[in-house]
């Protein structure tokens, strides 16, 4: 179920989300150094990005909501970010993205990960943390 902002004249889901954050940063680079600034991921370079991506970790199939590919001085890293606009995190949900990041550190498609929540305050709040922004 999708929750409503009852005074805007539209209903913004986490798919739309996830397409503002994959077409921004191609249409509006100001929107990618803003972005890049609170991640502490100044001054990288956006490689590649992709929305749902689908991955096996220890024999459980996950969705990554937006997986991004960016680099810093030689160095490749994964951005793993999911979003929460009105669905309740599911059982073990940063734990599963922070084992899909380390899974790709892993196989070396990337040096480092990050893995990111994009949501309204309360729902960040009961967010876990650990390597989680």
């Amino acid at each position: 179920m999708q929750a409503e902002v009852t005074d805007a004249p539209y209903r913004l889901t986490e798919r739309d989300l996830d397409l503002i954050l994959l077409e921004e940063p191609s249409s509006d680079t100001g929107f990618l150094v803003w972005f890049a600034e609170r991640l502490a991921l100044d001054g990288c370079t956006l490689l590649a990005a992709e929305h749902s991506a689908i991955a096996k970790v220890g024999g459980k199939w996950g969705e990554t909501d937006v997986l991004a590919f960016a680099e810093s001085d030689g160095i490749k890293i994964a951005v793993l970010i999911e979003d929460k606009i009105a669905a309740e995190f599911t059982d073990r949900q940063a734990e599963r993205y922070q084992e899909r990041a380390t899974c790709l550190d892993a196989k070396g498609v990337a040096d480092e990960s990050l893995v990111v929540l994009c949501a309204d305050a309360a729902r960040a709040r009961s967010w876990p943390r650990g390597g989680i922004r």
